[in-house]
């Protein structure tokens, strides 16, 4: 496509905002984190999504895919050639605002961060903390967040909160002697489709074995902050653990100012955290099937900020998706995915997707054996999935 800012609309949008009008922009699915930054990465996301599109290879370890992300941390870039230069989804939200976006979000931005996480260690045991903090600086927000399990191996779990009351005293004294372990967190297992609110000043990590799905909400411009209580006595060279190397920064007393020990604990705590969905199983004329998980609806949300759907379809299943008011961050899970149209678009696992408000209503087919996707959008837009 040729750059250019003329169009019918005679705004500056112009071009591009035709372009968002027509259908499903497709993203790369390549946006991996160093390992340098997650040295805890295992090799999930590449072996049961990403190697399945050709965006790595089998064997590769990825801790973290930042799949739809509009900040300046690590953008994800488009797919294709765009107007105006577009080569991000950034530059879509910036110069498109109210096409990308809708009305009623193009003045905050696109708020929405979607990533894939896998560990083959378990992550630092740490906390978020809340918008407003007067530790935060001008480029830091809070990072309230949520976790839809994929899939996980035989025992696997999450850690949320403590495994019994302590004062905040006895949590620095016991992380100061070196003596706080594994068995002083609570540990929960989970299973495919569980789905975890994590709020500001909830303590948690994410254990081995867990692929999951991490819808945030980061502030435009900003990155969220994380504050790490411990790390497991772990020390690295490099992206490697070796008991020559350095330990990773902790932020304990900065930690213990927004945590709660003698009420955050227990099995029920870390259960409480678990919310559940809303299921609805469709049988279609020919034996095809449509089964959707809505996890937060605009009417009945899960938290302020976001909702997200699970959506697996037979194959030459035809899905409808239409959000009146808003966008959607769709990622690819399993299988493929036709959108036709004016421009047809093919979605393949691990390939993300803005759904641009301008185009409201979206056309889908499952292809081959069935097609799997997660769809994420801001928690009032309205958002109708029908087969």
């Amino acid at each position: 496509m040729t750059p250019s800012h003329d169009s019918a609309s005679g705004g500056p949008e112009g071009s591009l905002a035709a372009v968002l009008a027509a259908g499903p922009v497709k993203l790369r699915g390549d946006n991996y984190t160093p390992l340098s930054r997650t040295p805890w990465a295992g090799d999930m996301i590449a072996r049961c999504i990403k190697a399945q599109s050709g965006h790595s290879s089998a064997g590769q370890r990825i801790g973290e895919a930042w799949d739809f992300s509009a900040g300046p941390e690590f953008p994800t870039r488009l797919d294709g050639d765009y107007p105006d230069g577009a080569l991000t989804l950034g530059d879509i939200v910036t110069r498109a605002p109210q096409a990308a976006l809708g009305h009623a979000y193009a003045k905050a931005g696109c708020e929405i961060l979607v990533k894939l996480i896998n560990a083959r260690q378990p992550l630092s045991f740490q906390v978020h903390p809340a918008d407003g903090h007067p530790a935060l600086q001008s480029g830091d927000c809070g990072k309230p967040e949520s976790w839809l399990v994929l899939a996980a191996e035989p025992g696997a779990g999450i850690y949320a909160g403590f495994s019994r009351g302590m004062s905040k005293t006895e949590v620095r004294r016991i992380l100061e002697s070196g003596t706080f372990d594994a068995g002083d967190m609570q540990f929960l297992p989970v299973a495919e489709g569980d789905w975890f609110e994590i709020a500001p000043g909830v303590p948690h990590a994410v254990g081995p074995g867990v692929l999951l799905v991490e819808p945030q909400r980061v502030l435009r411009g900003r990155a969220g902050k994380t504050w790490r209580l411990w790390d497991w006595d772990r020390r690295y060279v490099g992206q490697e653990e070796s008991p020559l190397g350095q330990p990773r920064e902790l932020h304990v007393e900065a930690a213990l100012g927004i945590i709660d020990p003698e009420r955050q604990w227990g099995v029920d705590f870390a259960r409480a955290q678990r919310r559940l969905a809303q299921f609805r199983h469709t049988e279609l004329p020919g034996g095809g099937t449509c089964d959707v998980w809505e996890y937060g609806t605009a009417r009945d949300p899960l938290n302020p900020w976001y909702k997200t759907a699970r959506v697996k379809l037979s194959g030459g299943v035809r899905c409808q998706v239409v959000i009146a008011d808003g966008y959607g961050a769709l990622l690819m899970t399993r299988g493929q995915l036709a959108s036709p149209g004016v421009s047809p678009v093919l979605l393949t696992a691990g390939d993300p997707a803005l759904l641009p408000a301008a185009c409201k209503r979206f056309e889908f087919v499952a292809a081959g054996v069935g097609a799997e996707f997660v769809l994420t959008t801001p928690a009032s837009a309205p958002l109708d999935i029908r087969s």
